[in-house]
């Protein structure tokens, strides 16, 4: 009898005060080269896709595309701008789908139009919009 209360006793910790199982981060990659990186990361908080790019041509329909795919509902960008072209199509589709903009770090030119459609815009302690004005070729 001691023997088996002593094992009970032993083994206790162990299914009394078991830690719960911790959400694991999911990573999916979008795009990823040497000039631009996409990817979302889904765990219990949701599911926020990060991008570290200059705004390029077609620059909008990746970071839609990913957007749709990862079903994410906030954006962290760092980014040192570009185009202005895909800058505003990117922008109006985080107004009209309410997706939250996250500045970490830099956001400048281009990026910054971006972030400025968003309705909610979070900047970190350490992040930064900078604006100016933009060069638009006459047409």
């Amino acid at each position: 009898m001691k023997l088996l209360i002593s094992l009970i006793l032993a083994f206790l910790p162990f299914f009394a005060f078991a830690e719960e199982p911790k959400d694991e981060i999911v990573r999916e990659v979008y795009q990823y080269n040497f000039i631009t990186h996409i990817y979302s990361e889904s765990d219990f908080r949701g599911t926020r896709l990060y991008v570290r790019s200059p705004v390029v041509q077609d620059f909008d329909k990746m970071v839609i595309s990913a957007l749709e795919k990862s079903g994410a509902t906030d954006l962290y960008i760092i980014s040192e701008g570009g185009l202005i072209d895909p800058a505003f199509k990117l922008g109006d589709h985080i107004a009209d789908k309410n997706i939250t903009v996250h500045v970490t770090s830099y956001c400048v030119s281009a990026c910054a139009f971006i972030a400025a459609k968003s309705k909610t815009l979070q900047i970190s302690d350490k992040g930064f919009l900078a604006f100016h004005f933009p060069y638009v070729p006459a047409v």
